[in-house]
């Protein structure tokens, strides 16, 4: 919502909210962290049985748990006090919305920040379908998220329509997201050579580049389709639907 009105909100208090809430997402991280290396792991046995290996991996995914296990604890020992310091974050974040110096409620609100974030995502689309390394997937995965909720927020203007376009950035977003987590469970893998041997690190490295090679191509079918627009005339197929929507709700 921050990246979506930016341009009213203004340099200053831009930077200062997303700074707030982004310490509160820190805040909760680590314990999330684990559990997701862990899943991914048990996931990707899952995705191939016959071709896992047992040995090793087995030790790894304890490993894991007893990690995930040790850092929710640790989080629990300590949670009243984190988790009110985090809550807080968020609850003065939330007060101060009702203050944000908006000076519109018409297109020029929401329409340079939604455009905004369709043209980055665009950029990042092409640049990942160039060189779909690591960082530059995980890169379009976060403005992939920023277009999904941001279509979400004006989906009052045509639901059918921009409700189906949110459900196809949420489906790009968690290709992505998995993409992502078994980059991090290869770089995880890698130095657990005390646990698993070289040839079955090998292995995981090679189901896990399998299956990212698979959520890559079911990426770039949804993003081919999701930019198939320039930014221009995603704008202003936008702003026809806002502005239908508004004429026949005059009062909202």
């Amino acid at each position: 919502m921050l990246r979506l009105v930016r341009s009213d909100l203004g340099k200053e208090l831009y930077e200062a909210e997303n700074e707030r809430y982004r310490n509160a997402a820190r805040g909760l991280s680590a314990a999330r962290d684990a559990e997701v290396r862990l899943q991914t792991l048990r996931d990707l046995r899952e995705r191939y049985p016959r071709e896992f290996p047992p040995r090793g991996a087995n030790r790894l995914e304890q490993a894991l748990a007893a990690e995930r296990d040790a850092l929710i604890a640790g989080a629990r020992a300590g949670a009243a006090g984190r988790l009110r310091v985090v809550a807080n974050q968020i609850d003065e974040g939330r007060d101060v919305i009702a203050e944000w110096p908006l000076h519109s409620d018409r297109w020029r609100l929401v329409g340079p920040g939604l455009t905004r974030s369709y043209e980055r995502g665009r950029k990042l689309y092409e640049v990942a379908m160039r060189d779909p390394g690591v960082e530059n997937v995980h890169e379009w995965r976060k403005r992939v998220k920023d277009l999904r909720y941001q279509v979400r927020v004006i989906s009052v203007a045509w639901e059918p329509v921009l409700g189906a376009l949110a459900a196809e950035a949420r489906a790009l977003g968690e290709a992505l997201g998995e993409h992502h987590d078994l980059a991090d469970l290869i770089e995880e893998t890698t130095r657990r050579e005390d646990l698993i041997s070289k040839p079955m690190i090998a292995r995981l490295e090679a189901l896990a580049e399998r299956r990212q090679a698979e959520l890559f191509a079911d990426a770039a079918e949804l993003g081919e389709r999701i930019y198939a627009e320039s930014p221009k005339a995603f704008e202003r197929r936008m702003r026809s639907y806002w502005k239908a929507w508004r004429a026949e709700a005059p009062g909202l």
